[in-house]
């Protein structure tokens, strides 16, 4: 596709812009099927509800992918490992898209050969984004080369980590009435010591002796989630953010055998020296990256990443710096 709009057409679209009839508060239709030159996290907005998603409708003989592509890096650099899912879809032939991606260090999955702007309501060939909070609402819609949809981001993917935190067991017998309703609240600590206080005072075998035991797993289960989540981070040496998750879960699960778990993790982590120090570095990776995307001293933060890294060693954290590196680099 090419862009034939002149500078006062172009000025027409600003007013009316692409899948204007999608508007803020509505949910989007289904992703279109693609060819996906990466594997997306999910090939359905059904299974990213949770998490924050920029869905970006791009065109690549569009004027502003330069401008563009610097706002959605900078977006995943300061965003995606707090949950932010940014995905790029556009009708072009998957062959074509290949060959413009090439060195352009393009931070999320591409879709390609979709009728994307006929899923979304656009017949036009330029950029478009809708920003989709934890439910799969619109935030916020309208051209990705506008920095303004970074400005929701925090508040939207705090609301989003602390839906993550929630945990609805479902309907249950009225003997665990408590356990859900200390549930509703997060105190999963309580919960769990009421169902246990169920299933103590209970016959083995008896039905609602067999849920309170169900109960208990399904909340076991829960928290072996979590802690696979607390290991992605530590696993990428941000320990940083991993102590903060993980404190937080042993908040929550506080008096149970899960929440002596979480502390367990936490008092590993706090005897061990390496992990000390790439807790260290991860904070100051962190403000680096502030630094060069919002900070207002992107020169300041590199020098501050490319002394991290060489602190950083053979450590596991020092993969990820040299990716935010690179991508400052190339902002």
């Amino acid at each position: 596709m090419r862009r034939l709009l002149s500078n006062l057409s172009a000025i027409a679209v600003l007013a009316l812009p692409a899948a204007a009839q999608i508007e803020v508060g509505a949910l989007v239709p289904e992703l279109p099927a693609a060819v996906w030159l990466t594997e997306p996290p999910a090939k359905s907005l059904a299974e990213l509800r949770g998490s924050v998603v920029a869905l970006w409708l791009f065109d690549t003989d569009d004027h502003t992918q330069q401008s563009t592509l610097a706002v959605v890096r900078r977006a995943h650099s300061l965003y995606a490992r707090d949950g932010l899912v940014i995905l790029g879809l556009t009708n072009d032939k998957s062959k074509d898209v290949e060959k413009w991606a090439e060195g352009l260090d393009i931070p999320c999955p591409l879709g390609a050969s979709c009728d994307a702007a006929k899923a979304y309501g656009s017949d036009a060939s330029w950029a478009f984004l809708f920003l989709l909070d934890h439910e799969g609402r619109v935030l916020w819609n309208g051209f990705p080369e506008d920095s303004a949809w970074l400005v929701p981001l925090p508040s939207a993917l705090k609301l989003a980590e602390r839906a993550r935190d929630g945990w609805d067991p479902g309907e249950r017998p009225a003997a665990l009435a408590a356990a859900v309703e200390h549930c509703r609240f997060r105190r999963f600590g309580q919960a769990w010591k009421a169902a246990e206080k169920v299933a103590r005072g209970l016959e083995a075998g008896s039905p609602d002796h067999a849920a309170a035991e169900a109960f208990l797993a399904d909340m076991d289960a829960e928290a072996t989630r979590r802690e696979s989540v607390a290991e992605t981070y530590a696993a990428a040496g941000c320990y940083f953010q991993a102590y903060g998750f993980v404190e937080r879960q042993a908040e929550m699960f506080k008096a149970s055998q899960p929440g002596d778990r979480f502390k367990e993790k936490l008092k590993t982590w706090r005897l061990d020296r390496q992990v000390k120090k790439m807790r260290d570095l991860d904070e100051r990776r962190l403000e680096a990256v502030e630094l060069v995307y919002a900070g207002g001293n992107p020169g300041k933060g590199i020098q501050a990443l490319k002394a991290l890294l060489d602190e950083a060693g053979d450590l596991p954290i020092a993969a990820t710096i040299a990716e935010d590196l690179d991508r400052a680099l190339n902002r």
